[in-house]
């Protein structure tokens, strides 16, 4: 008897030990949805900005499962709105352009990324700096509230000496 419940015992630490390491390796970024879904965000970040900044983009990447999905909003504390932006460029002008949803279709991977899809923070209440965490919520419409953490990162300079991030200084 005492012998079983030693082996129980090790398999639930052995159990444990796994989902602790696989929970290390997804990163703070990685989530996986509250409501049994199968939208993944990955690699979720913001650009550093000047401190006075008050509209800051985040990007990250969101991989489906096997079914459409469409992520229908985000929101965090830390900013006043969160809106789901595209940057599109005509005629010479970029402008960027809400969007009411992003659709997915199964197995698709999107990235929101600089130049492109993004989510603009709006109102940010506080300066933000490397190394900070912004914790975000999306809503999709199959897999529910998936909560993750966007780590503010440094930006790197572009070839002119600017700022590679072209929402650091936008304004709404």
């Amino acid at each position: 008897m005492r012998k079983m419940a030693h082996k129980t015992l090790a398999r639930v630490i052995a159990a444990v030990l796994l989902l602790l390491a696989a929970a290390t390796a997804a990163g703070d970024t990685a989530a996986a949805p509250s409501s049994g879904g199968a939208v993944v965000v990955m690699d979720a970040w913001v650009g550093e900005a000047p401190p006075a900044a008050r509209n800051l983009a985040v990007y990250l990447t969101l991989k489906n499962g096997p079914r459409n999905d469409t992520l229908l909003s985000v929101k965090t504390p830390l900013a006043a709105a969160a809106e789901l932006h595209q940057t599109r460029k005509a005629d010479g002008v970029t402008r960027m352009q809400k969007q009411s949803g992003i659709t997915l279709a199964p197995g698709e991977e999107v990235q929101f990324a600089p130049g492109g899809r993004h989510v603009m923070l709006i109102g940010v209440k506080r300066a933000l700096k490397a190394g900070d965490r912004v914790p975000l919520t999306l809503k999709f419409r199959r897999a529910g509230n998936v909560d993750v953490q966007a780590e503010v990162r440094p930006l790197q300079p572009d070839a002119s000496g600017g700022q590679a991030d072209p929402h650091a200084g936008h304004r709404h």
